[in-house]
C-alpha cells in the first residue's frame, strides 16, 4: 500500500477577541456529516497492525473506553449516563475530547458544554479524557486579585511543592493546604467576581478526598460533578485508564515493530510542518526523533510507580526481539519484529504494568490513537488543532489512510468587562501627536495649550520661517536636514505645554492598559469566574452554536 501524501498547510487559528464569543470550525452544523464520513472511513480502513485489523482494534478499543468510562464516571458522580449497551457490536457514535485535569480557562471549558450539546443532538456518547500523561509542575494557580480599578496577579497554592511528575502520579501531601484553596481563592478575588466557581466547585473535591490522593483527579472529578449541577452528561476517563487497555498495548507494539519507518516519517512531517510556518526551534511542535547507533527514539513516554520521572523509550531490534530502555534504570526485551503478530509482545507489555511500568503516548500519539480508535468525531483545542495537522501526515504516510476530519472549539470569557484595544489605539494616538509635534511644531502654534510667552512664540516665529525657507532648498540635502531640525528645535518651548500634556495622558493610558490587560486576560481559571453567569453562558452558545 503506497501511502498518501498529506500536505500541511500554514493556518490562522485564532481565539476570538471578544467577551462571550465562541471560535468553531468547521460550523457545528456540518458535525452530522462529520460522524458520517469519519463513520465510512473507519469501516473500510483493514490496515494490518501487527496481526490485527485496524477496524477490529478499534471496535475493541471503543467498548473497552465506554465500559471503563461509564463506570468511573459513576463512581465519582451521581449523574445518569447516557446509554446502557457497551457491547463491541452496539456502541454508539463516540464524540471526544480532552485535557489535561487541571483548572483550565473558560475557553477550554467550552469544548465540554458543546461535547454534551453534540451528543445529545447526534444520539452520540460524549466522553472527555483526562490527559495525565503530561507533566504537573508547581501545584498552583493566578488568581486576579484587587478591584477592577486596581487589579493585581495573586499565585493561590493548591499543593505543596514537588518535583514535576506526570499527573496520574501526583498525589495531594498537604491536605490542610489544598482544603483551604477555595477560601484563599474567594478571599483573593472578592473584589473582582462575587461569586466564584471555586466554591461549589471545590466543596465536592474535598469529599473527594476519600476516594482518590490523586490532586488532578480530585479536580477532573469535581470538575464534572460540577458539570452535572448545569446538566452536562459526559462520561469521563483518564488517559492512563486507555493506555493500561490491551488494544493500547497492540497500538504501542505496532508502532514499536515499525518504528525505522515510522519515525522517517515522523521526522520528515515534522520538518515539513517547521518548514511551512517558518518556525526555527527544532523542538517545536515536538522534537525530533532521534537515533543513537542502533537505538531509535520512540514516540512513547516510559517510567515506573518507583520513579516516576517521565523519560524517552528508546528501542532496537536484536533478531526476533526488541531491546527497550529508558537509557536509565528501566530495560527489558519483547518478542517482536516487523512481521510477527503483537499478541505475544502485548502480553508482555501488559505485565510490564503489572510491575509498575508505564508506558504513554507523547503529544501526537495521543491524538493519532484516540482519533483513529476511540472515536468518530474528535473535538480539539485551538493549539491541538493547528498541530493535528502533523497526525494527519503521519496517518497519510505511515497506514496509507485518509485521516479523520475533527472540529475545533475555543472561545473567550473575561472575569471582568474590559477594552485594551480601545486603550491601545487611544494610546497610538497620542503617540502619533507627540511625534507629531516634535517633527511638525508648527502645526500646533495655535493650539489652546500652546505657550504664550512672548519669547517663546518670537523663537517660534523665526522657527516657521527658518523652516520654510530650507524646506524650498534641497541643494544641500545633508545641511538642509541639519536646518529643518534646529527650526524644529526652536519651536519646541512654544507647544511645551501641549507636550506636557499629551506626556501625563500617555501615562495614564499606559496604566490603563496595563490594567485593562490584566483584567481582560481569558488565560485565567473557570474557577475564577462568576458561578451566577458563566456556565448558563457556556451552555448558551453550545445550545446555539
Amino acid at each position: 500500500m503506497s501511502p498518501r501524501r498529506s500536505a500541511i498547510q500554514h493556518r490562522r487559528l485564532h481565539a476570538p477577541s471578544e467577551h462571550g464569543e465562541m471560535f468553531v470550525e468547521p460550523a457545528l452544523s456540518h458535525t452530522g456529516e462529520l460522524l458520517e464520513s469519519n463513520q465510512r472511513l473507519a469501516a473500510n480502513r483493514r490496515v494490518d497492525i501487527q496481526g490485527r485489523t485496524m477496524a477490529d482494534l478499534a471496535q475493541e478499543a471503543r467498548s473497552l473506553l465506554l465500559a471503563e468510562a461509564q463506570q468511573a464516571t459513576r463512581e465519582f458522580c451521581d449523574a445518569p449516563t447516557t446509554f446502557e449497551n457497551t457491547a463491541r457490536e452496539n456502541t454508539p457514535p463516540v464524540i471526544l475530547s480532552g485535557h489535561q485535569p487541571q483548572l483550565f480557562h473558560p475557553g477550554v471549558w467550552v469544548k465540554n458544554f458543546v461535547l454534551d450539546a453534540l451528543a445529545r443532538r447526534h444520539s452520540a456518547v460524549a466522553v472527555n479524557l483526562q490527559i495525565d500523561n503530561d507533566i504537573i509542575g508547581a501545584a498552583s494557580m493566578t488568581a486576579l486579585s484587587g478591584t477592577a480599578e486596581a487589579p493585581h496577579l495573586e499565585p493561590i497554592a493548591l499543593d505543596a511543592t514537588l518535583p514535576a511528575m506526570p499527573f496520574e502520579e501526583r498525589r495531594v501531601v498537604d491536605e490542610s493546604l489544598f482544603g483551604s484553596f477555595a477560601s484563599r481563592v474567594e478571599k483573593a478575588v472578592r473584589g473582582i467576581v462575587a461569586d466564584p466557581l471555586v466554591k461549589p466547585l471545590f466543596s465536592p473535591a474535598r469529599d473527594l478526598a476519600n476516594a482518590t490522593s490523586n490532586l488532578g483527579q480530585r479536580i477532573a472529578w469535581a470538575r464534572r460533578r460540577l458539570e452535572s449541577d448545569f446538566g452536562i452528561n459526559n462520561l469521563e476517563l483518564p488517559l492512563s485508564s486507555v493506555c493500561d487497555s490491551p488494544p493500547f498495548a497492540w497500538f504501542v507494539v505496532h508502532m514499536l515493530a515499525n518504528l525505522p519507518r515510522f519515525r522517517t516519517i515522523y521526522n520528515e512531517a515534522l520538518g515539513e510542518y517547521r518548514a511551512v510556518h517558518r518556525l526555527r526551534s527544532t523542538s517545536h511542535p515536538a522534537p525530533d526523533l532521534e537515533q543513537d547507533n542502533q537505538w531509535l527514539e520512540a514516540p512513547f513516554w516510559i517510567w515506573s510507580e518507583q520513579s516516576p520521572s517521565r523519560r524517552r523509550l528508546f528501542v532496537r531490534q536484536a533478531g526476533d526481539q526488541i531491546e527497550w530502555t529508558d537509557r536509565a534504570k528501566l530495560a527489558g526485551r519483547l518478542a517482536l519484529n516487523e512481521q510477527t503478530s503483537g499478541e505475544k509482545a502485548a502480553a508482555q507489555i501488559a505485565e510490564l504494568r503489572a510491575e509498575g511500568v508505564k508506558i504513554r503516548p507523547r503529544a501526537l500519539m495521543t491524538t493519532l490513537f484516540a482519533r483513529f480508535f476511540l472515536c468518530d468525531l474528535f473535538l480539539h483545542g485551538i493549539g491541538g488543532s493547528k498541530y493535528d495537522q502533523l497526525t494527519d501526515a503521519l496517518a497519510a504516510r505511515f497506514w496509507g489512510v485518509e485521516p479523520p476530519r475533527y472540529q475545533t472549539i475555543s472561545g473567550t470569557f473575561q472575569l471582568h468587562p474590559a477594552s485594551p484595544r480601545a486603550v491601545e489605539e487611544e494610546r497610538r494616538r497620542v503617540e502619533q501627536r507627540l511625534r507629531e509635534i516634535l517633527y511638525h511644531p508648527e502645526c500646533f502654534l495655535d493650539h489652546d495649550h500652546a505657550a504664550s510667552v512672548d519669547a517663546a512664540r518670537e523663537a517660534a516665529r523665526k522657527g516657521i520661517a527658518a523652516k520654510r525657507y530650507w524646506l524650498s532648498h534641497d541643494e544641500d540635502r545633508k545641511r538642509r536636514h541639519q536646518e529643518i531640525m534646529r527650526a524644529n528645535a526652536a519651536m519646541q518651548p512654544a507647544v511645551a505645554p501641549l507636550r506636557s500634556e499629551l506626556l501625563a495622558r500617555r501615562e495614564q493610558l499606559v496604566l490603563n492598559l496595563r490594567r485593562d490587560k490584566l483584567l481582560a486576560s481569558r488565560e485565567y481559571s473557570f474557577c475564577l469566574h462568576s458561578t451566577a453567569t458563566l456556565p448558563p453562558l457556556l451552555k448558551q452558545l453550545a445550545e446555539d452554536a
